[in-house]
């Protein structure tokens, strides 16, 4: 316990074990829960009482809660808006527990795998792994309704028609997310195989079970028919100038956002902790006059007083930095235990003060008294850290970093403005074995690194998949390849309009876009003219974007952006697809 006074009211510290890893939490409010029922408890006993909550677990297990509600929000709403849109179209129930059953194994199969080859499954795969449905909802969807407008046909000719268009959509897709597996982030490895394999999943169910378990072709719906009929009013980009046009015209509309797209990779921009909580952690840490845990120096020497000497040094220097205000103080090991040249130095003032001080009193008393000798020897680490005395700097106290090193930290008190890092950083200039570290900062480079290595295997994604199409359409791949493309400038561009920062989890989006939006060329591409390939493309990009325009109001930073990105770059994908469509390609043999 640790008793505190502060402005006439007394303040008693708790300390708790959660009794698991502070990161190891299952989206359920547990440890809130019980403080709850602890401080209702209390209330009931001292109604004035008034408490603090701060820890890294409260912050974790919020962040948890809230990511998980909107897991759930993504996923139950994309499932919603899918069998909702089918069933507006179809009119059957078999469509609708079919489409389900293929999303029902495809994400199964994709966490099952996930697990066998990663033991654990990331927060993050499973927000991205979430929007699964949205993509592979295509597959079923594409089969009723061409299902529909060829009644007379059986479901294995049906399949025999579509299979082309559905295993060249599969193939592109699992490149797009395949390139993930390159990146060197686990978390992006696990993503990678829980789509690939999701969609993998989803498709062999479509293309084995649906012949089997469909019945009747279902009926012509007036929604289905007023959507197919539709591609016929569209109109197609096929001549040079109509082309030129609107190339002229989209660059025109992009380029002012584009060049006002900034980066920020601040992983403060990511919290989305509870304003409560927040406050209550700074008044806690007010009180307590707590060090910042994320900002601190380092010091390393090959000796342990020469340890002593190099933060001696430094808190020096941090002294001044009090003065001026930057900071409130500091904690360093060298505050309780000084070196042992700082102790000889010492005693030796100690000494010479004393010695005067005695001459003066035997000249007042005419004594002859004399100050008896020390013979005590210097106080080292090794005694002083295994004393009580030491309890509160032990855990200052690094020890061996490696073989031919000692090391410690130097924590600082009072650091709340963030201008005033450089100043503080400074302090270590010139200061051998003294390394300023701020975590937050090498945390933001970190994501900095991750969003440039991504957009790379964006681009490289993006390449595989012309290719792949070049291979099946030749000179017309393009046109199944631009509209994704331009969804993906038209998605950067609108969060440079709209001054958000381009953050790791935009690009993200942007390669979920690639899968899901390559899908929807393709479909138009296949079957130019068939209202029916309208009709799936239109389905399943309207329940997909209404699932994440739900994910774009979300309060945690990072789904937002998430959000945001992907639902922008679906309604480009879906109004530009259709206007590049064009001739028949021939059939592509399995």
């Amino acid at each position: 316990e640790l008793v505190r006074e502060d402005g006439g009211r007394h303040w008693v510290v708790l300390l708790y074990d959660v009794g698991k890893p502070a990161l190891a939490l299952d989206g359920n409010p547990v440890i809130a829960d019980a403080l709850a029922q602890a401080e209702a408890a209390a209330r009931r006993a001292a109604p004035d009482l008034e408490v603090l909550r701060a820890g890294v677990p409260l912050h974790a297990e919020a962040a948890a809660v809230q990511a998980s509600r909107e897991i759930n929000t993504i996923g139950w709403g994309s499932l919603a808006a899918v069998l909702l849109l089918a069933w507006a179209a179809f009119r059957r129930g078999r469509p609708l527990l079919l489409i389900g059953l293929s999303l029902l194994i495809g994400t199964a199969v994709g966490l099952s795998v996930t697990l066998l080859v990663f033991d654990r499954v990331h927060l993050l795969t499973l927000v991205f792994g979430a929007s699964l449905v949205g993509v592979a909802e295509d597959y079923g969807i594409h089969y009723y309704a061409t299902r529909q407008s060829r009644p007379s046909e059986s479901p294995r000719q049906l399949l025999t028609h579509v299979r082309g268009g559905l295993l060249l959509a599969l193939l592109t897709s699992v490149l797009g997310y395949g390139v993930l597996a390159w990146a060197p982030f686990p978390g992006l490895r696990q993503m990678a195989v829980f789509s690939a394999v999701g969609l993998a999943a989803a498709f062999a169910t479509v293309y084995c079970w649906f012949a089997w378990l469909d019945g009747p072709a279902p009926p012509r719906t007036r929604f289905a028919s007023a959507v197919a009929g539709s591609l016929a009013k569209w109109p197609r980009l096929t001549g040079r100038w109509p082309l030129g046009l609107a190339t002229a015209l989209a660059a025109a509309a992009l380029l002012p956002g584009l060049m006002h797209l900034r980066s920020n990779d601040d992983v403060r921009q990511l919290q989305a902790a509870p304003p409560e909580l927040v406050a209550q952690q700074q008044a806690l840490s007010r009180l307590l006059g707590v060090a910042s845990p994320t900002q601190f120096f380092l010091v390393t020497a090959p000796d342990a007083q020469t340890l002593l000497e190099r933060e001696e040094a430094l808190t020096a220097r941090l002294d001044g930095l009090a003065v001026a205000g930057l900071v409130s103080g500091h904690q360093a090991v060298s505050d309780w235990l000084p070196s042992v040249a700082r102790q000889r130095s010492d005693a030796a003032l100690t000494a010479q003060a004393e010695a005067g001080a005695i001459t003066h009193v035997n000249a007042q008393l005419g004594e002859a008294l004399a100050r008896p000798a020390f013979a005590q020897p210097p106080l080292t680490p090794e005694a002083w850290l295994a004393s009580p005395a030491a309890a509160a700097a032990r855990p200052l106290w690094l020890g061996p970093l490696n073989a031919t090193e000692l090391a410690s930290v130097v924590l600082l008190r009072g650091l709340h403005d963030r201008a005033a890092l450089p100043r503080v950083a400074a302090a270590a200039d010139g200061l051998a074995g003294v390394q300023w570290v701020d975590k937050p900062q090498e945390i933001s480079e970190l994501l900095g690194r991750y969003r440039v290595s991504l957009l790379a295997l964006l681009l490289v994604g993006h390449a595989l998949v012309l290719a792949t199409l070049t291979w099946r359409y030749g000179r017309a791949a393009w046109r199944a390849w631009a509209p994704t493309a331009l969804a993906s400038l038209a998605a950067l561009a609108l969060l440079g309009t709209l001054g958000y920062p381009l953050q790791l989890f935009n690009v993200l989006a942007l390669l979920l876009l690639l899968g899901v939006g390559v899908d929807y060329g393709i479909f138009l591409l296949e079957h130019p003219d068939d209202g029916a390939a309208w009709l799936a493309v239109l389905l399943g990009a309207t329940s997909t974007a209404l699932a994440f325009a739900l994910l774009g109001l979300s309060t945690t930073p990072a789904l937002h952006a998430f959000g945001l990105t992907l639902g922008a770059g679906l309604v480009v994908v879906t109004l530009a697809a259709p206007l590049l469509r064009t001739s028949c390609p021939r059939p592509l043999s399995i």
